[in-house]
């Protein structure tokens, strides 16, 4: 019996994650997902440092797009949806601001405290979810206290969900 493998192509990914405002591009030693919805004035781009689009396997770079998406177009179940609804909400105060005005240091500084803290549990999510992906049985983890009991590292960088 032979297993087949899912051919990585910038199509199939592109077509698996179906997201009409999300792209992958190739830049110099890099790809990465651009997500760009203009009626909204929502902009977002993701990194991934590969080579090669073989160089990660096709799953794992659905799960790449898709956690730009989830980040841009969060769905009221989400974990982390309320915050990324007041980043999207900032951002789009502050793009309002007349041309010539600066948005000051303290107001950059609001967005990146926000971002940093949906970045945060965004990975915690994703440990929290390989976790029970590795665990079928569950053990003692209970899904409706995440994260706040079960990673203590998050609680010490600060991340209170």
């Amino acid at each position: 019996m032979t297993t087949t493998t899912k051919r990585v192509t910038t199509a199939a990914i592109m077509k698996a994650i179906g997201c009409d405002h999300l792209n992958l591009h190739k830049g110099e030693g890099y790809y990465y997902f651009s997500y760009d919805n203009q009626p909204k004035g929502l902009y977002e781009t993701h990194s991934v440092v590969v080579c090669a689009l073989n160089h990660l396997g096709f799953d794992q770079w659905v799960a790449e797009g898709r956690e730009l998406v989830a980040k841009m177009e969060p769905k009221p179940e989400q974990p982390g949806f309320e915050m990324i609804r007041k980043l999207q909400a900032r951002r789009e105060e502050l793009s309002r601001k007349p041309s010539g005005e600066y948005i000051h240091k303290h107001e950059m500084q609001e967005l990146w405290d926000l971002e940093e803290t949906i970045r945060r549990g965004m990975e915690a999510e994703r440990r929290a979810q390989f976790y029970l992906d590795t665990h079928p049985e569950g053990g003692n983890f209970d899904r409706s206290k995440f994260p706040h009991a079960f990673f203590a590292e998050d609680k010490a960088n600060g991340f209170e969900g």
